[in-house]
């Protein structure tokens, strides 16, 4: 009896954990368009990574010391974490299971690290590690090792809103003039499968 009480808490609990090809699978089918559930921004990256980190089954956090939520349909209410980048790096560090920094780097075009589909990248344009706007950027990893759709580069892939990007390599640099101080951090999330 034991013994299958903790088997089924086992299987529950494994299957709520959060899976970065999930998060991709989002990511892959809405990189270019808007899934009218979740409320629009302006800026949309954070969101956009917020909604597929979800999809992936990484679980709303309601506490009041570090919330991430986004409540989708008729309220459409959202935590500052849930919408913008800085904030949304901060609640992935210091979530529980949350996430760690996997990998920094500044001014690189190409660079090959060892990551996984689902591993968020957090931008900084001016090299700051701020993040804070209108600098910050984030995208996710969907593809491990890939070609990208706009460049000859191979390896890590990433999708990203603000400018619709889809398969592109994940430090960005053919589409930021900037990269050569760009601050990168390459978030993995701890309770990845």
């Amino acid at each position: 009896m034991i013994l299958a009480i903790a088997l089924s808490l086992l299987a529950a609990s494994t299957a709520s954990a959060w899976s970065g090809t999930n998060s991709a699978s989002y990511a892959n089918t809405w990189w270019d368009g808007t899934n009218l559930t979740w409320k629009v921004y302006a800026d949309d990256c954070a969101n956009f990574v917020s909604q597929a980190v979800f999809a992936g089954g990484y679980p709303m956090n309601y506490s009041t010391h570090n919330p991430w939520y986004g409540n989708y349909g008729y309220t459409k209410q959202y935590s500052s974490s849930w919408g913008l980048v800085a904030y949304q790096n901060g609640f992935f560090l210091n979530d529980s299971p949350g996430g760690y920094i996997e990998y920094e780097y500044t001014g690189v075009k190409t660079a090959s690290p060892v990551i996984s589909v689902g591993d968020i990248v957090y931008y900084d344009w001016y090299g700051s590690s701020s993040f804070a706007p209108p600098d910050g950027h984030v995208a996710i990893i969907t593809v491990k090792s890939g070609r990208a759709t706009s460049t000859s580069d191979v390896g890590a892939l990433v999708d990203a809103h603000n400018a619709d990007r889809y398969h592109e390599y994940w430090t960005l640099w053919y589409f930021n003039s900037n990269w050569w101080r760009t601050f990168y951090e390459i978030v993995h999330l701890s309770s990845s499968n």
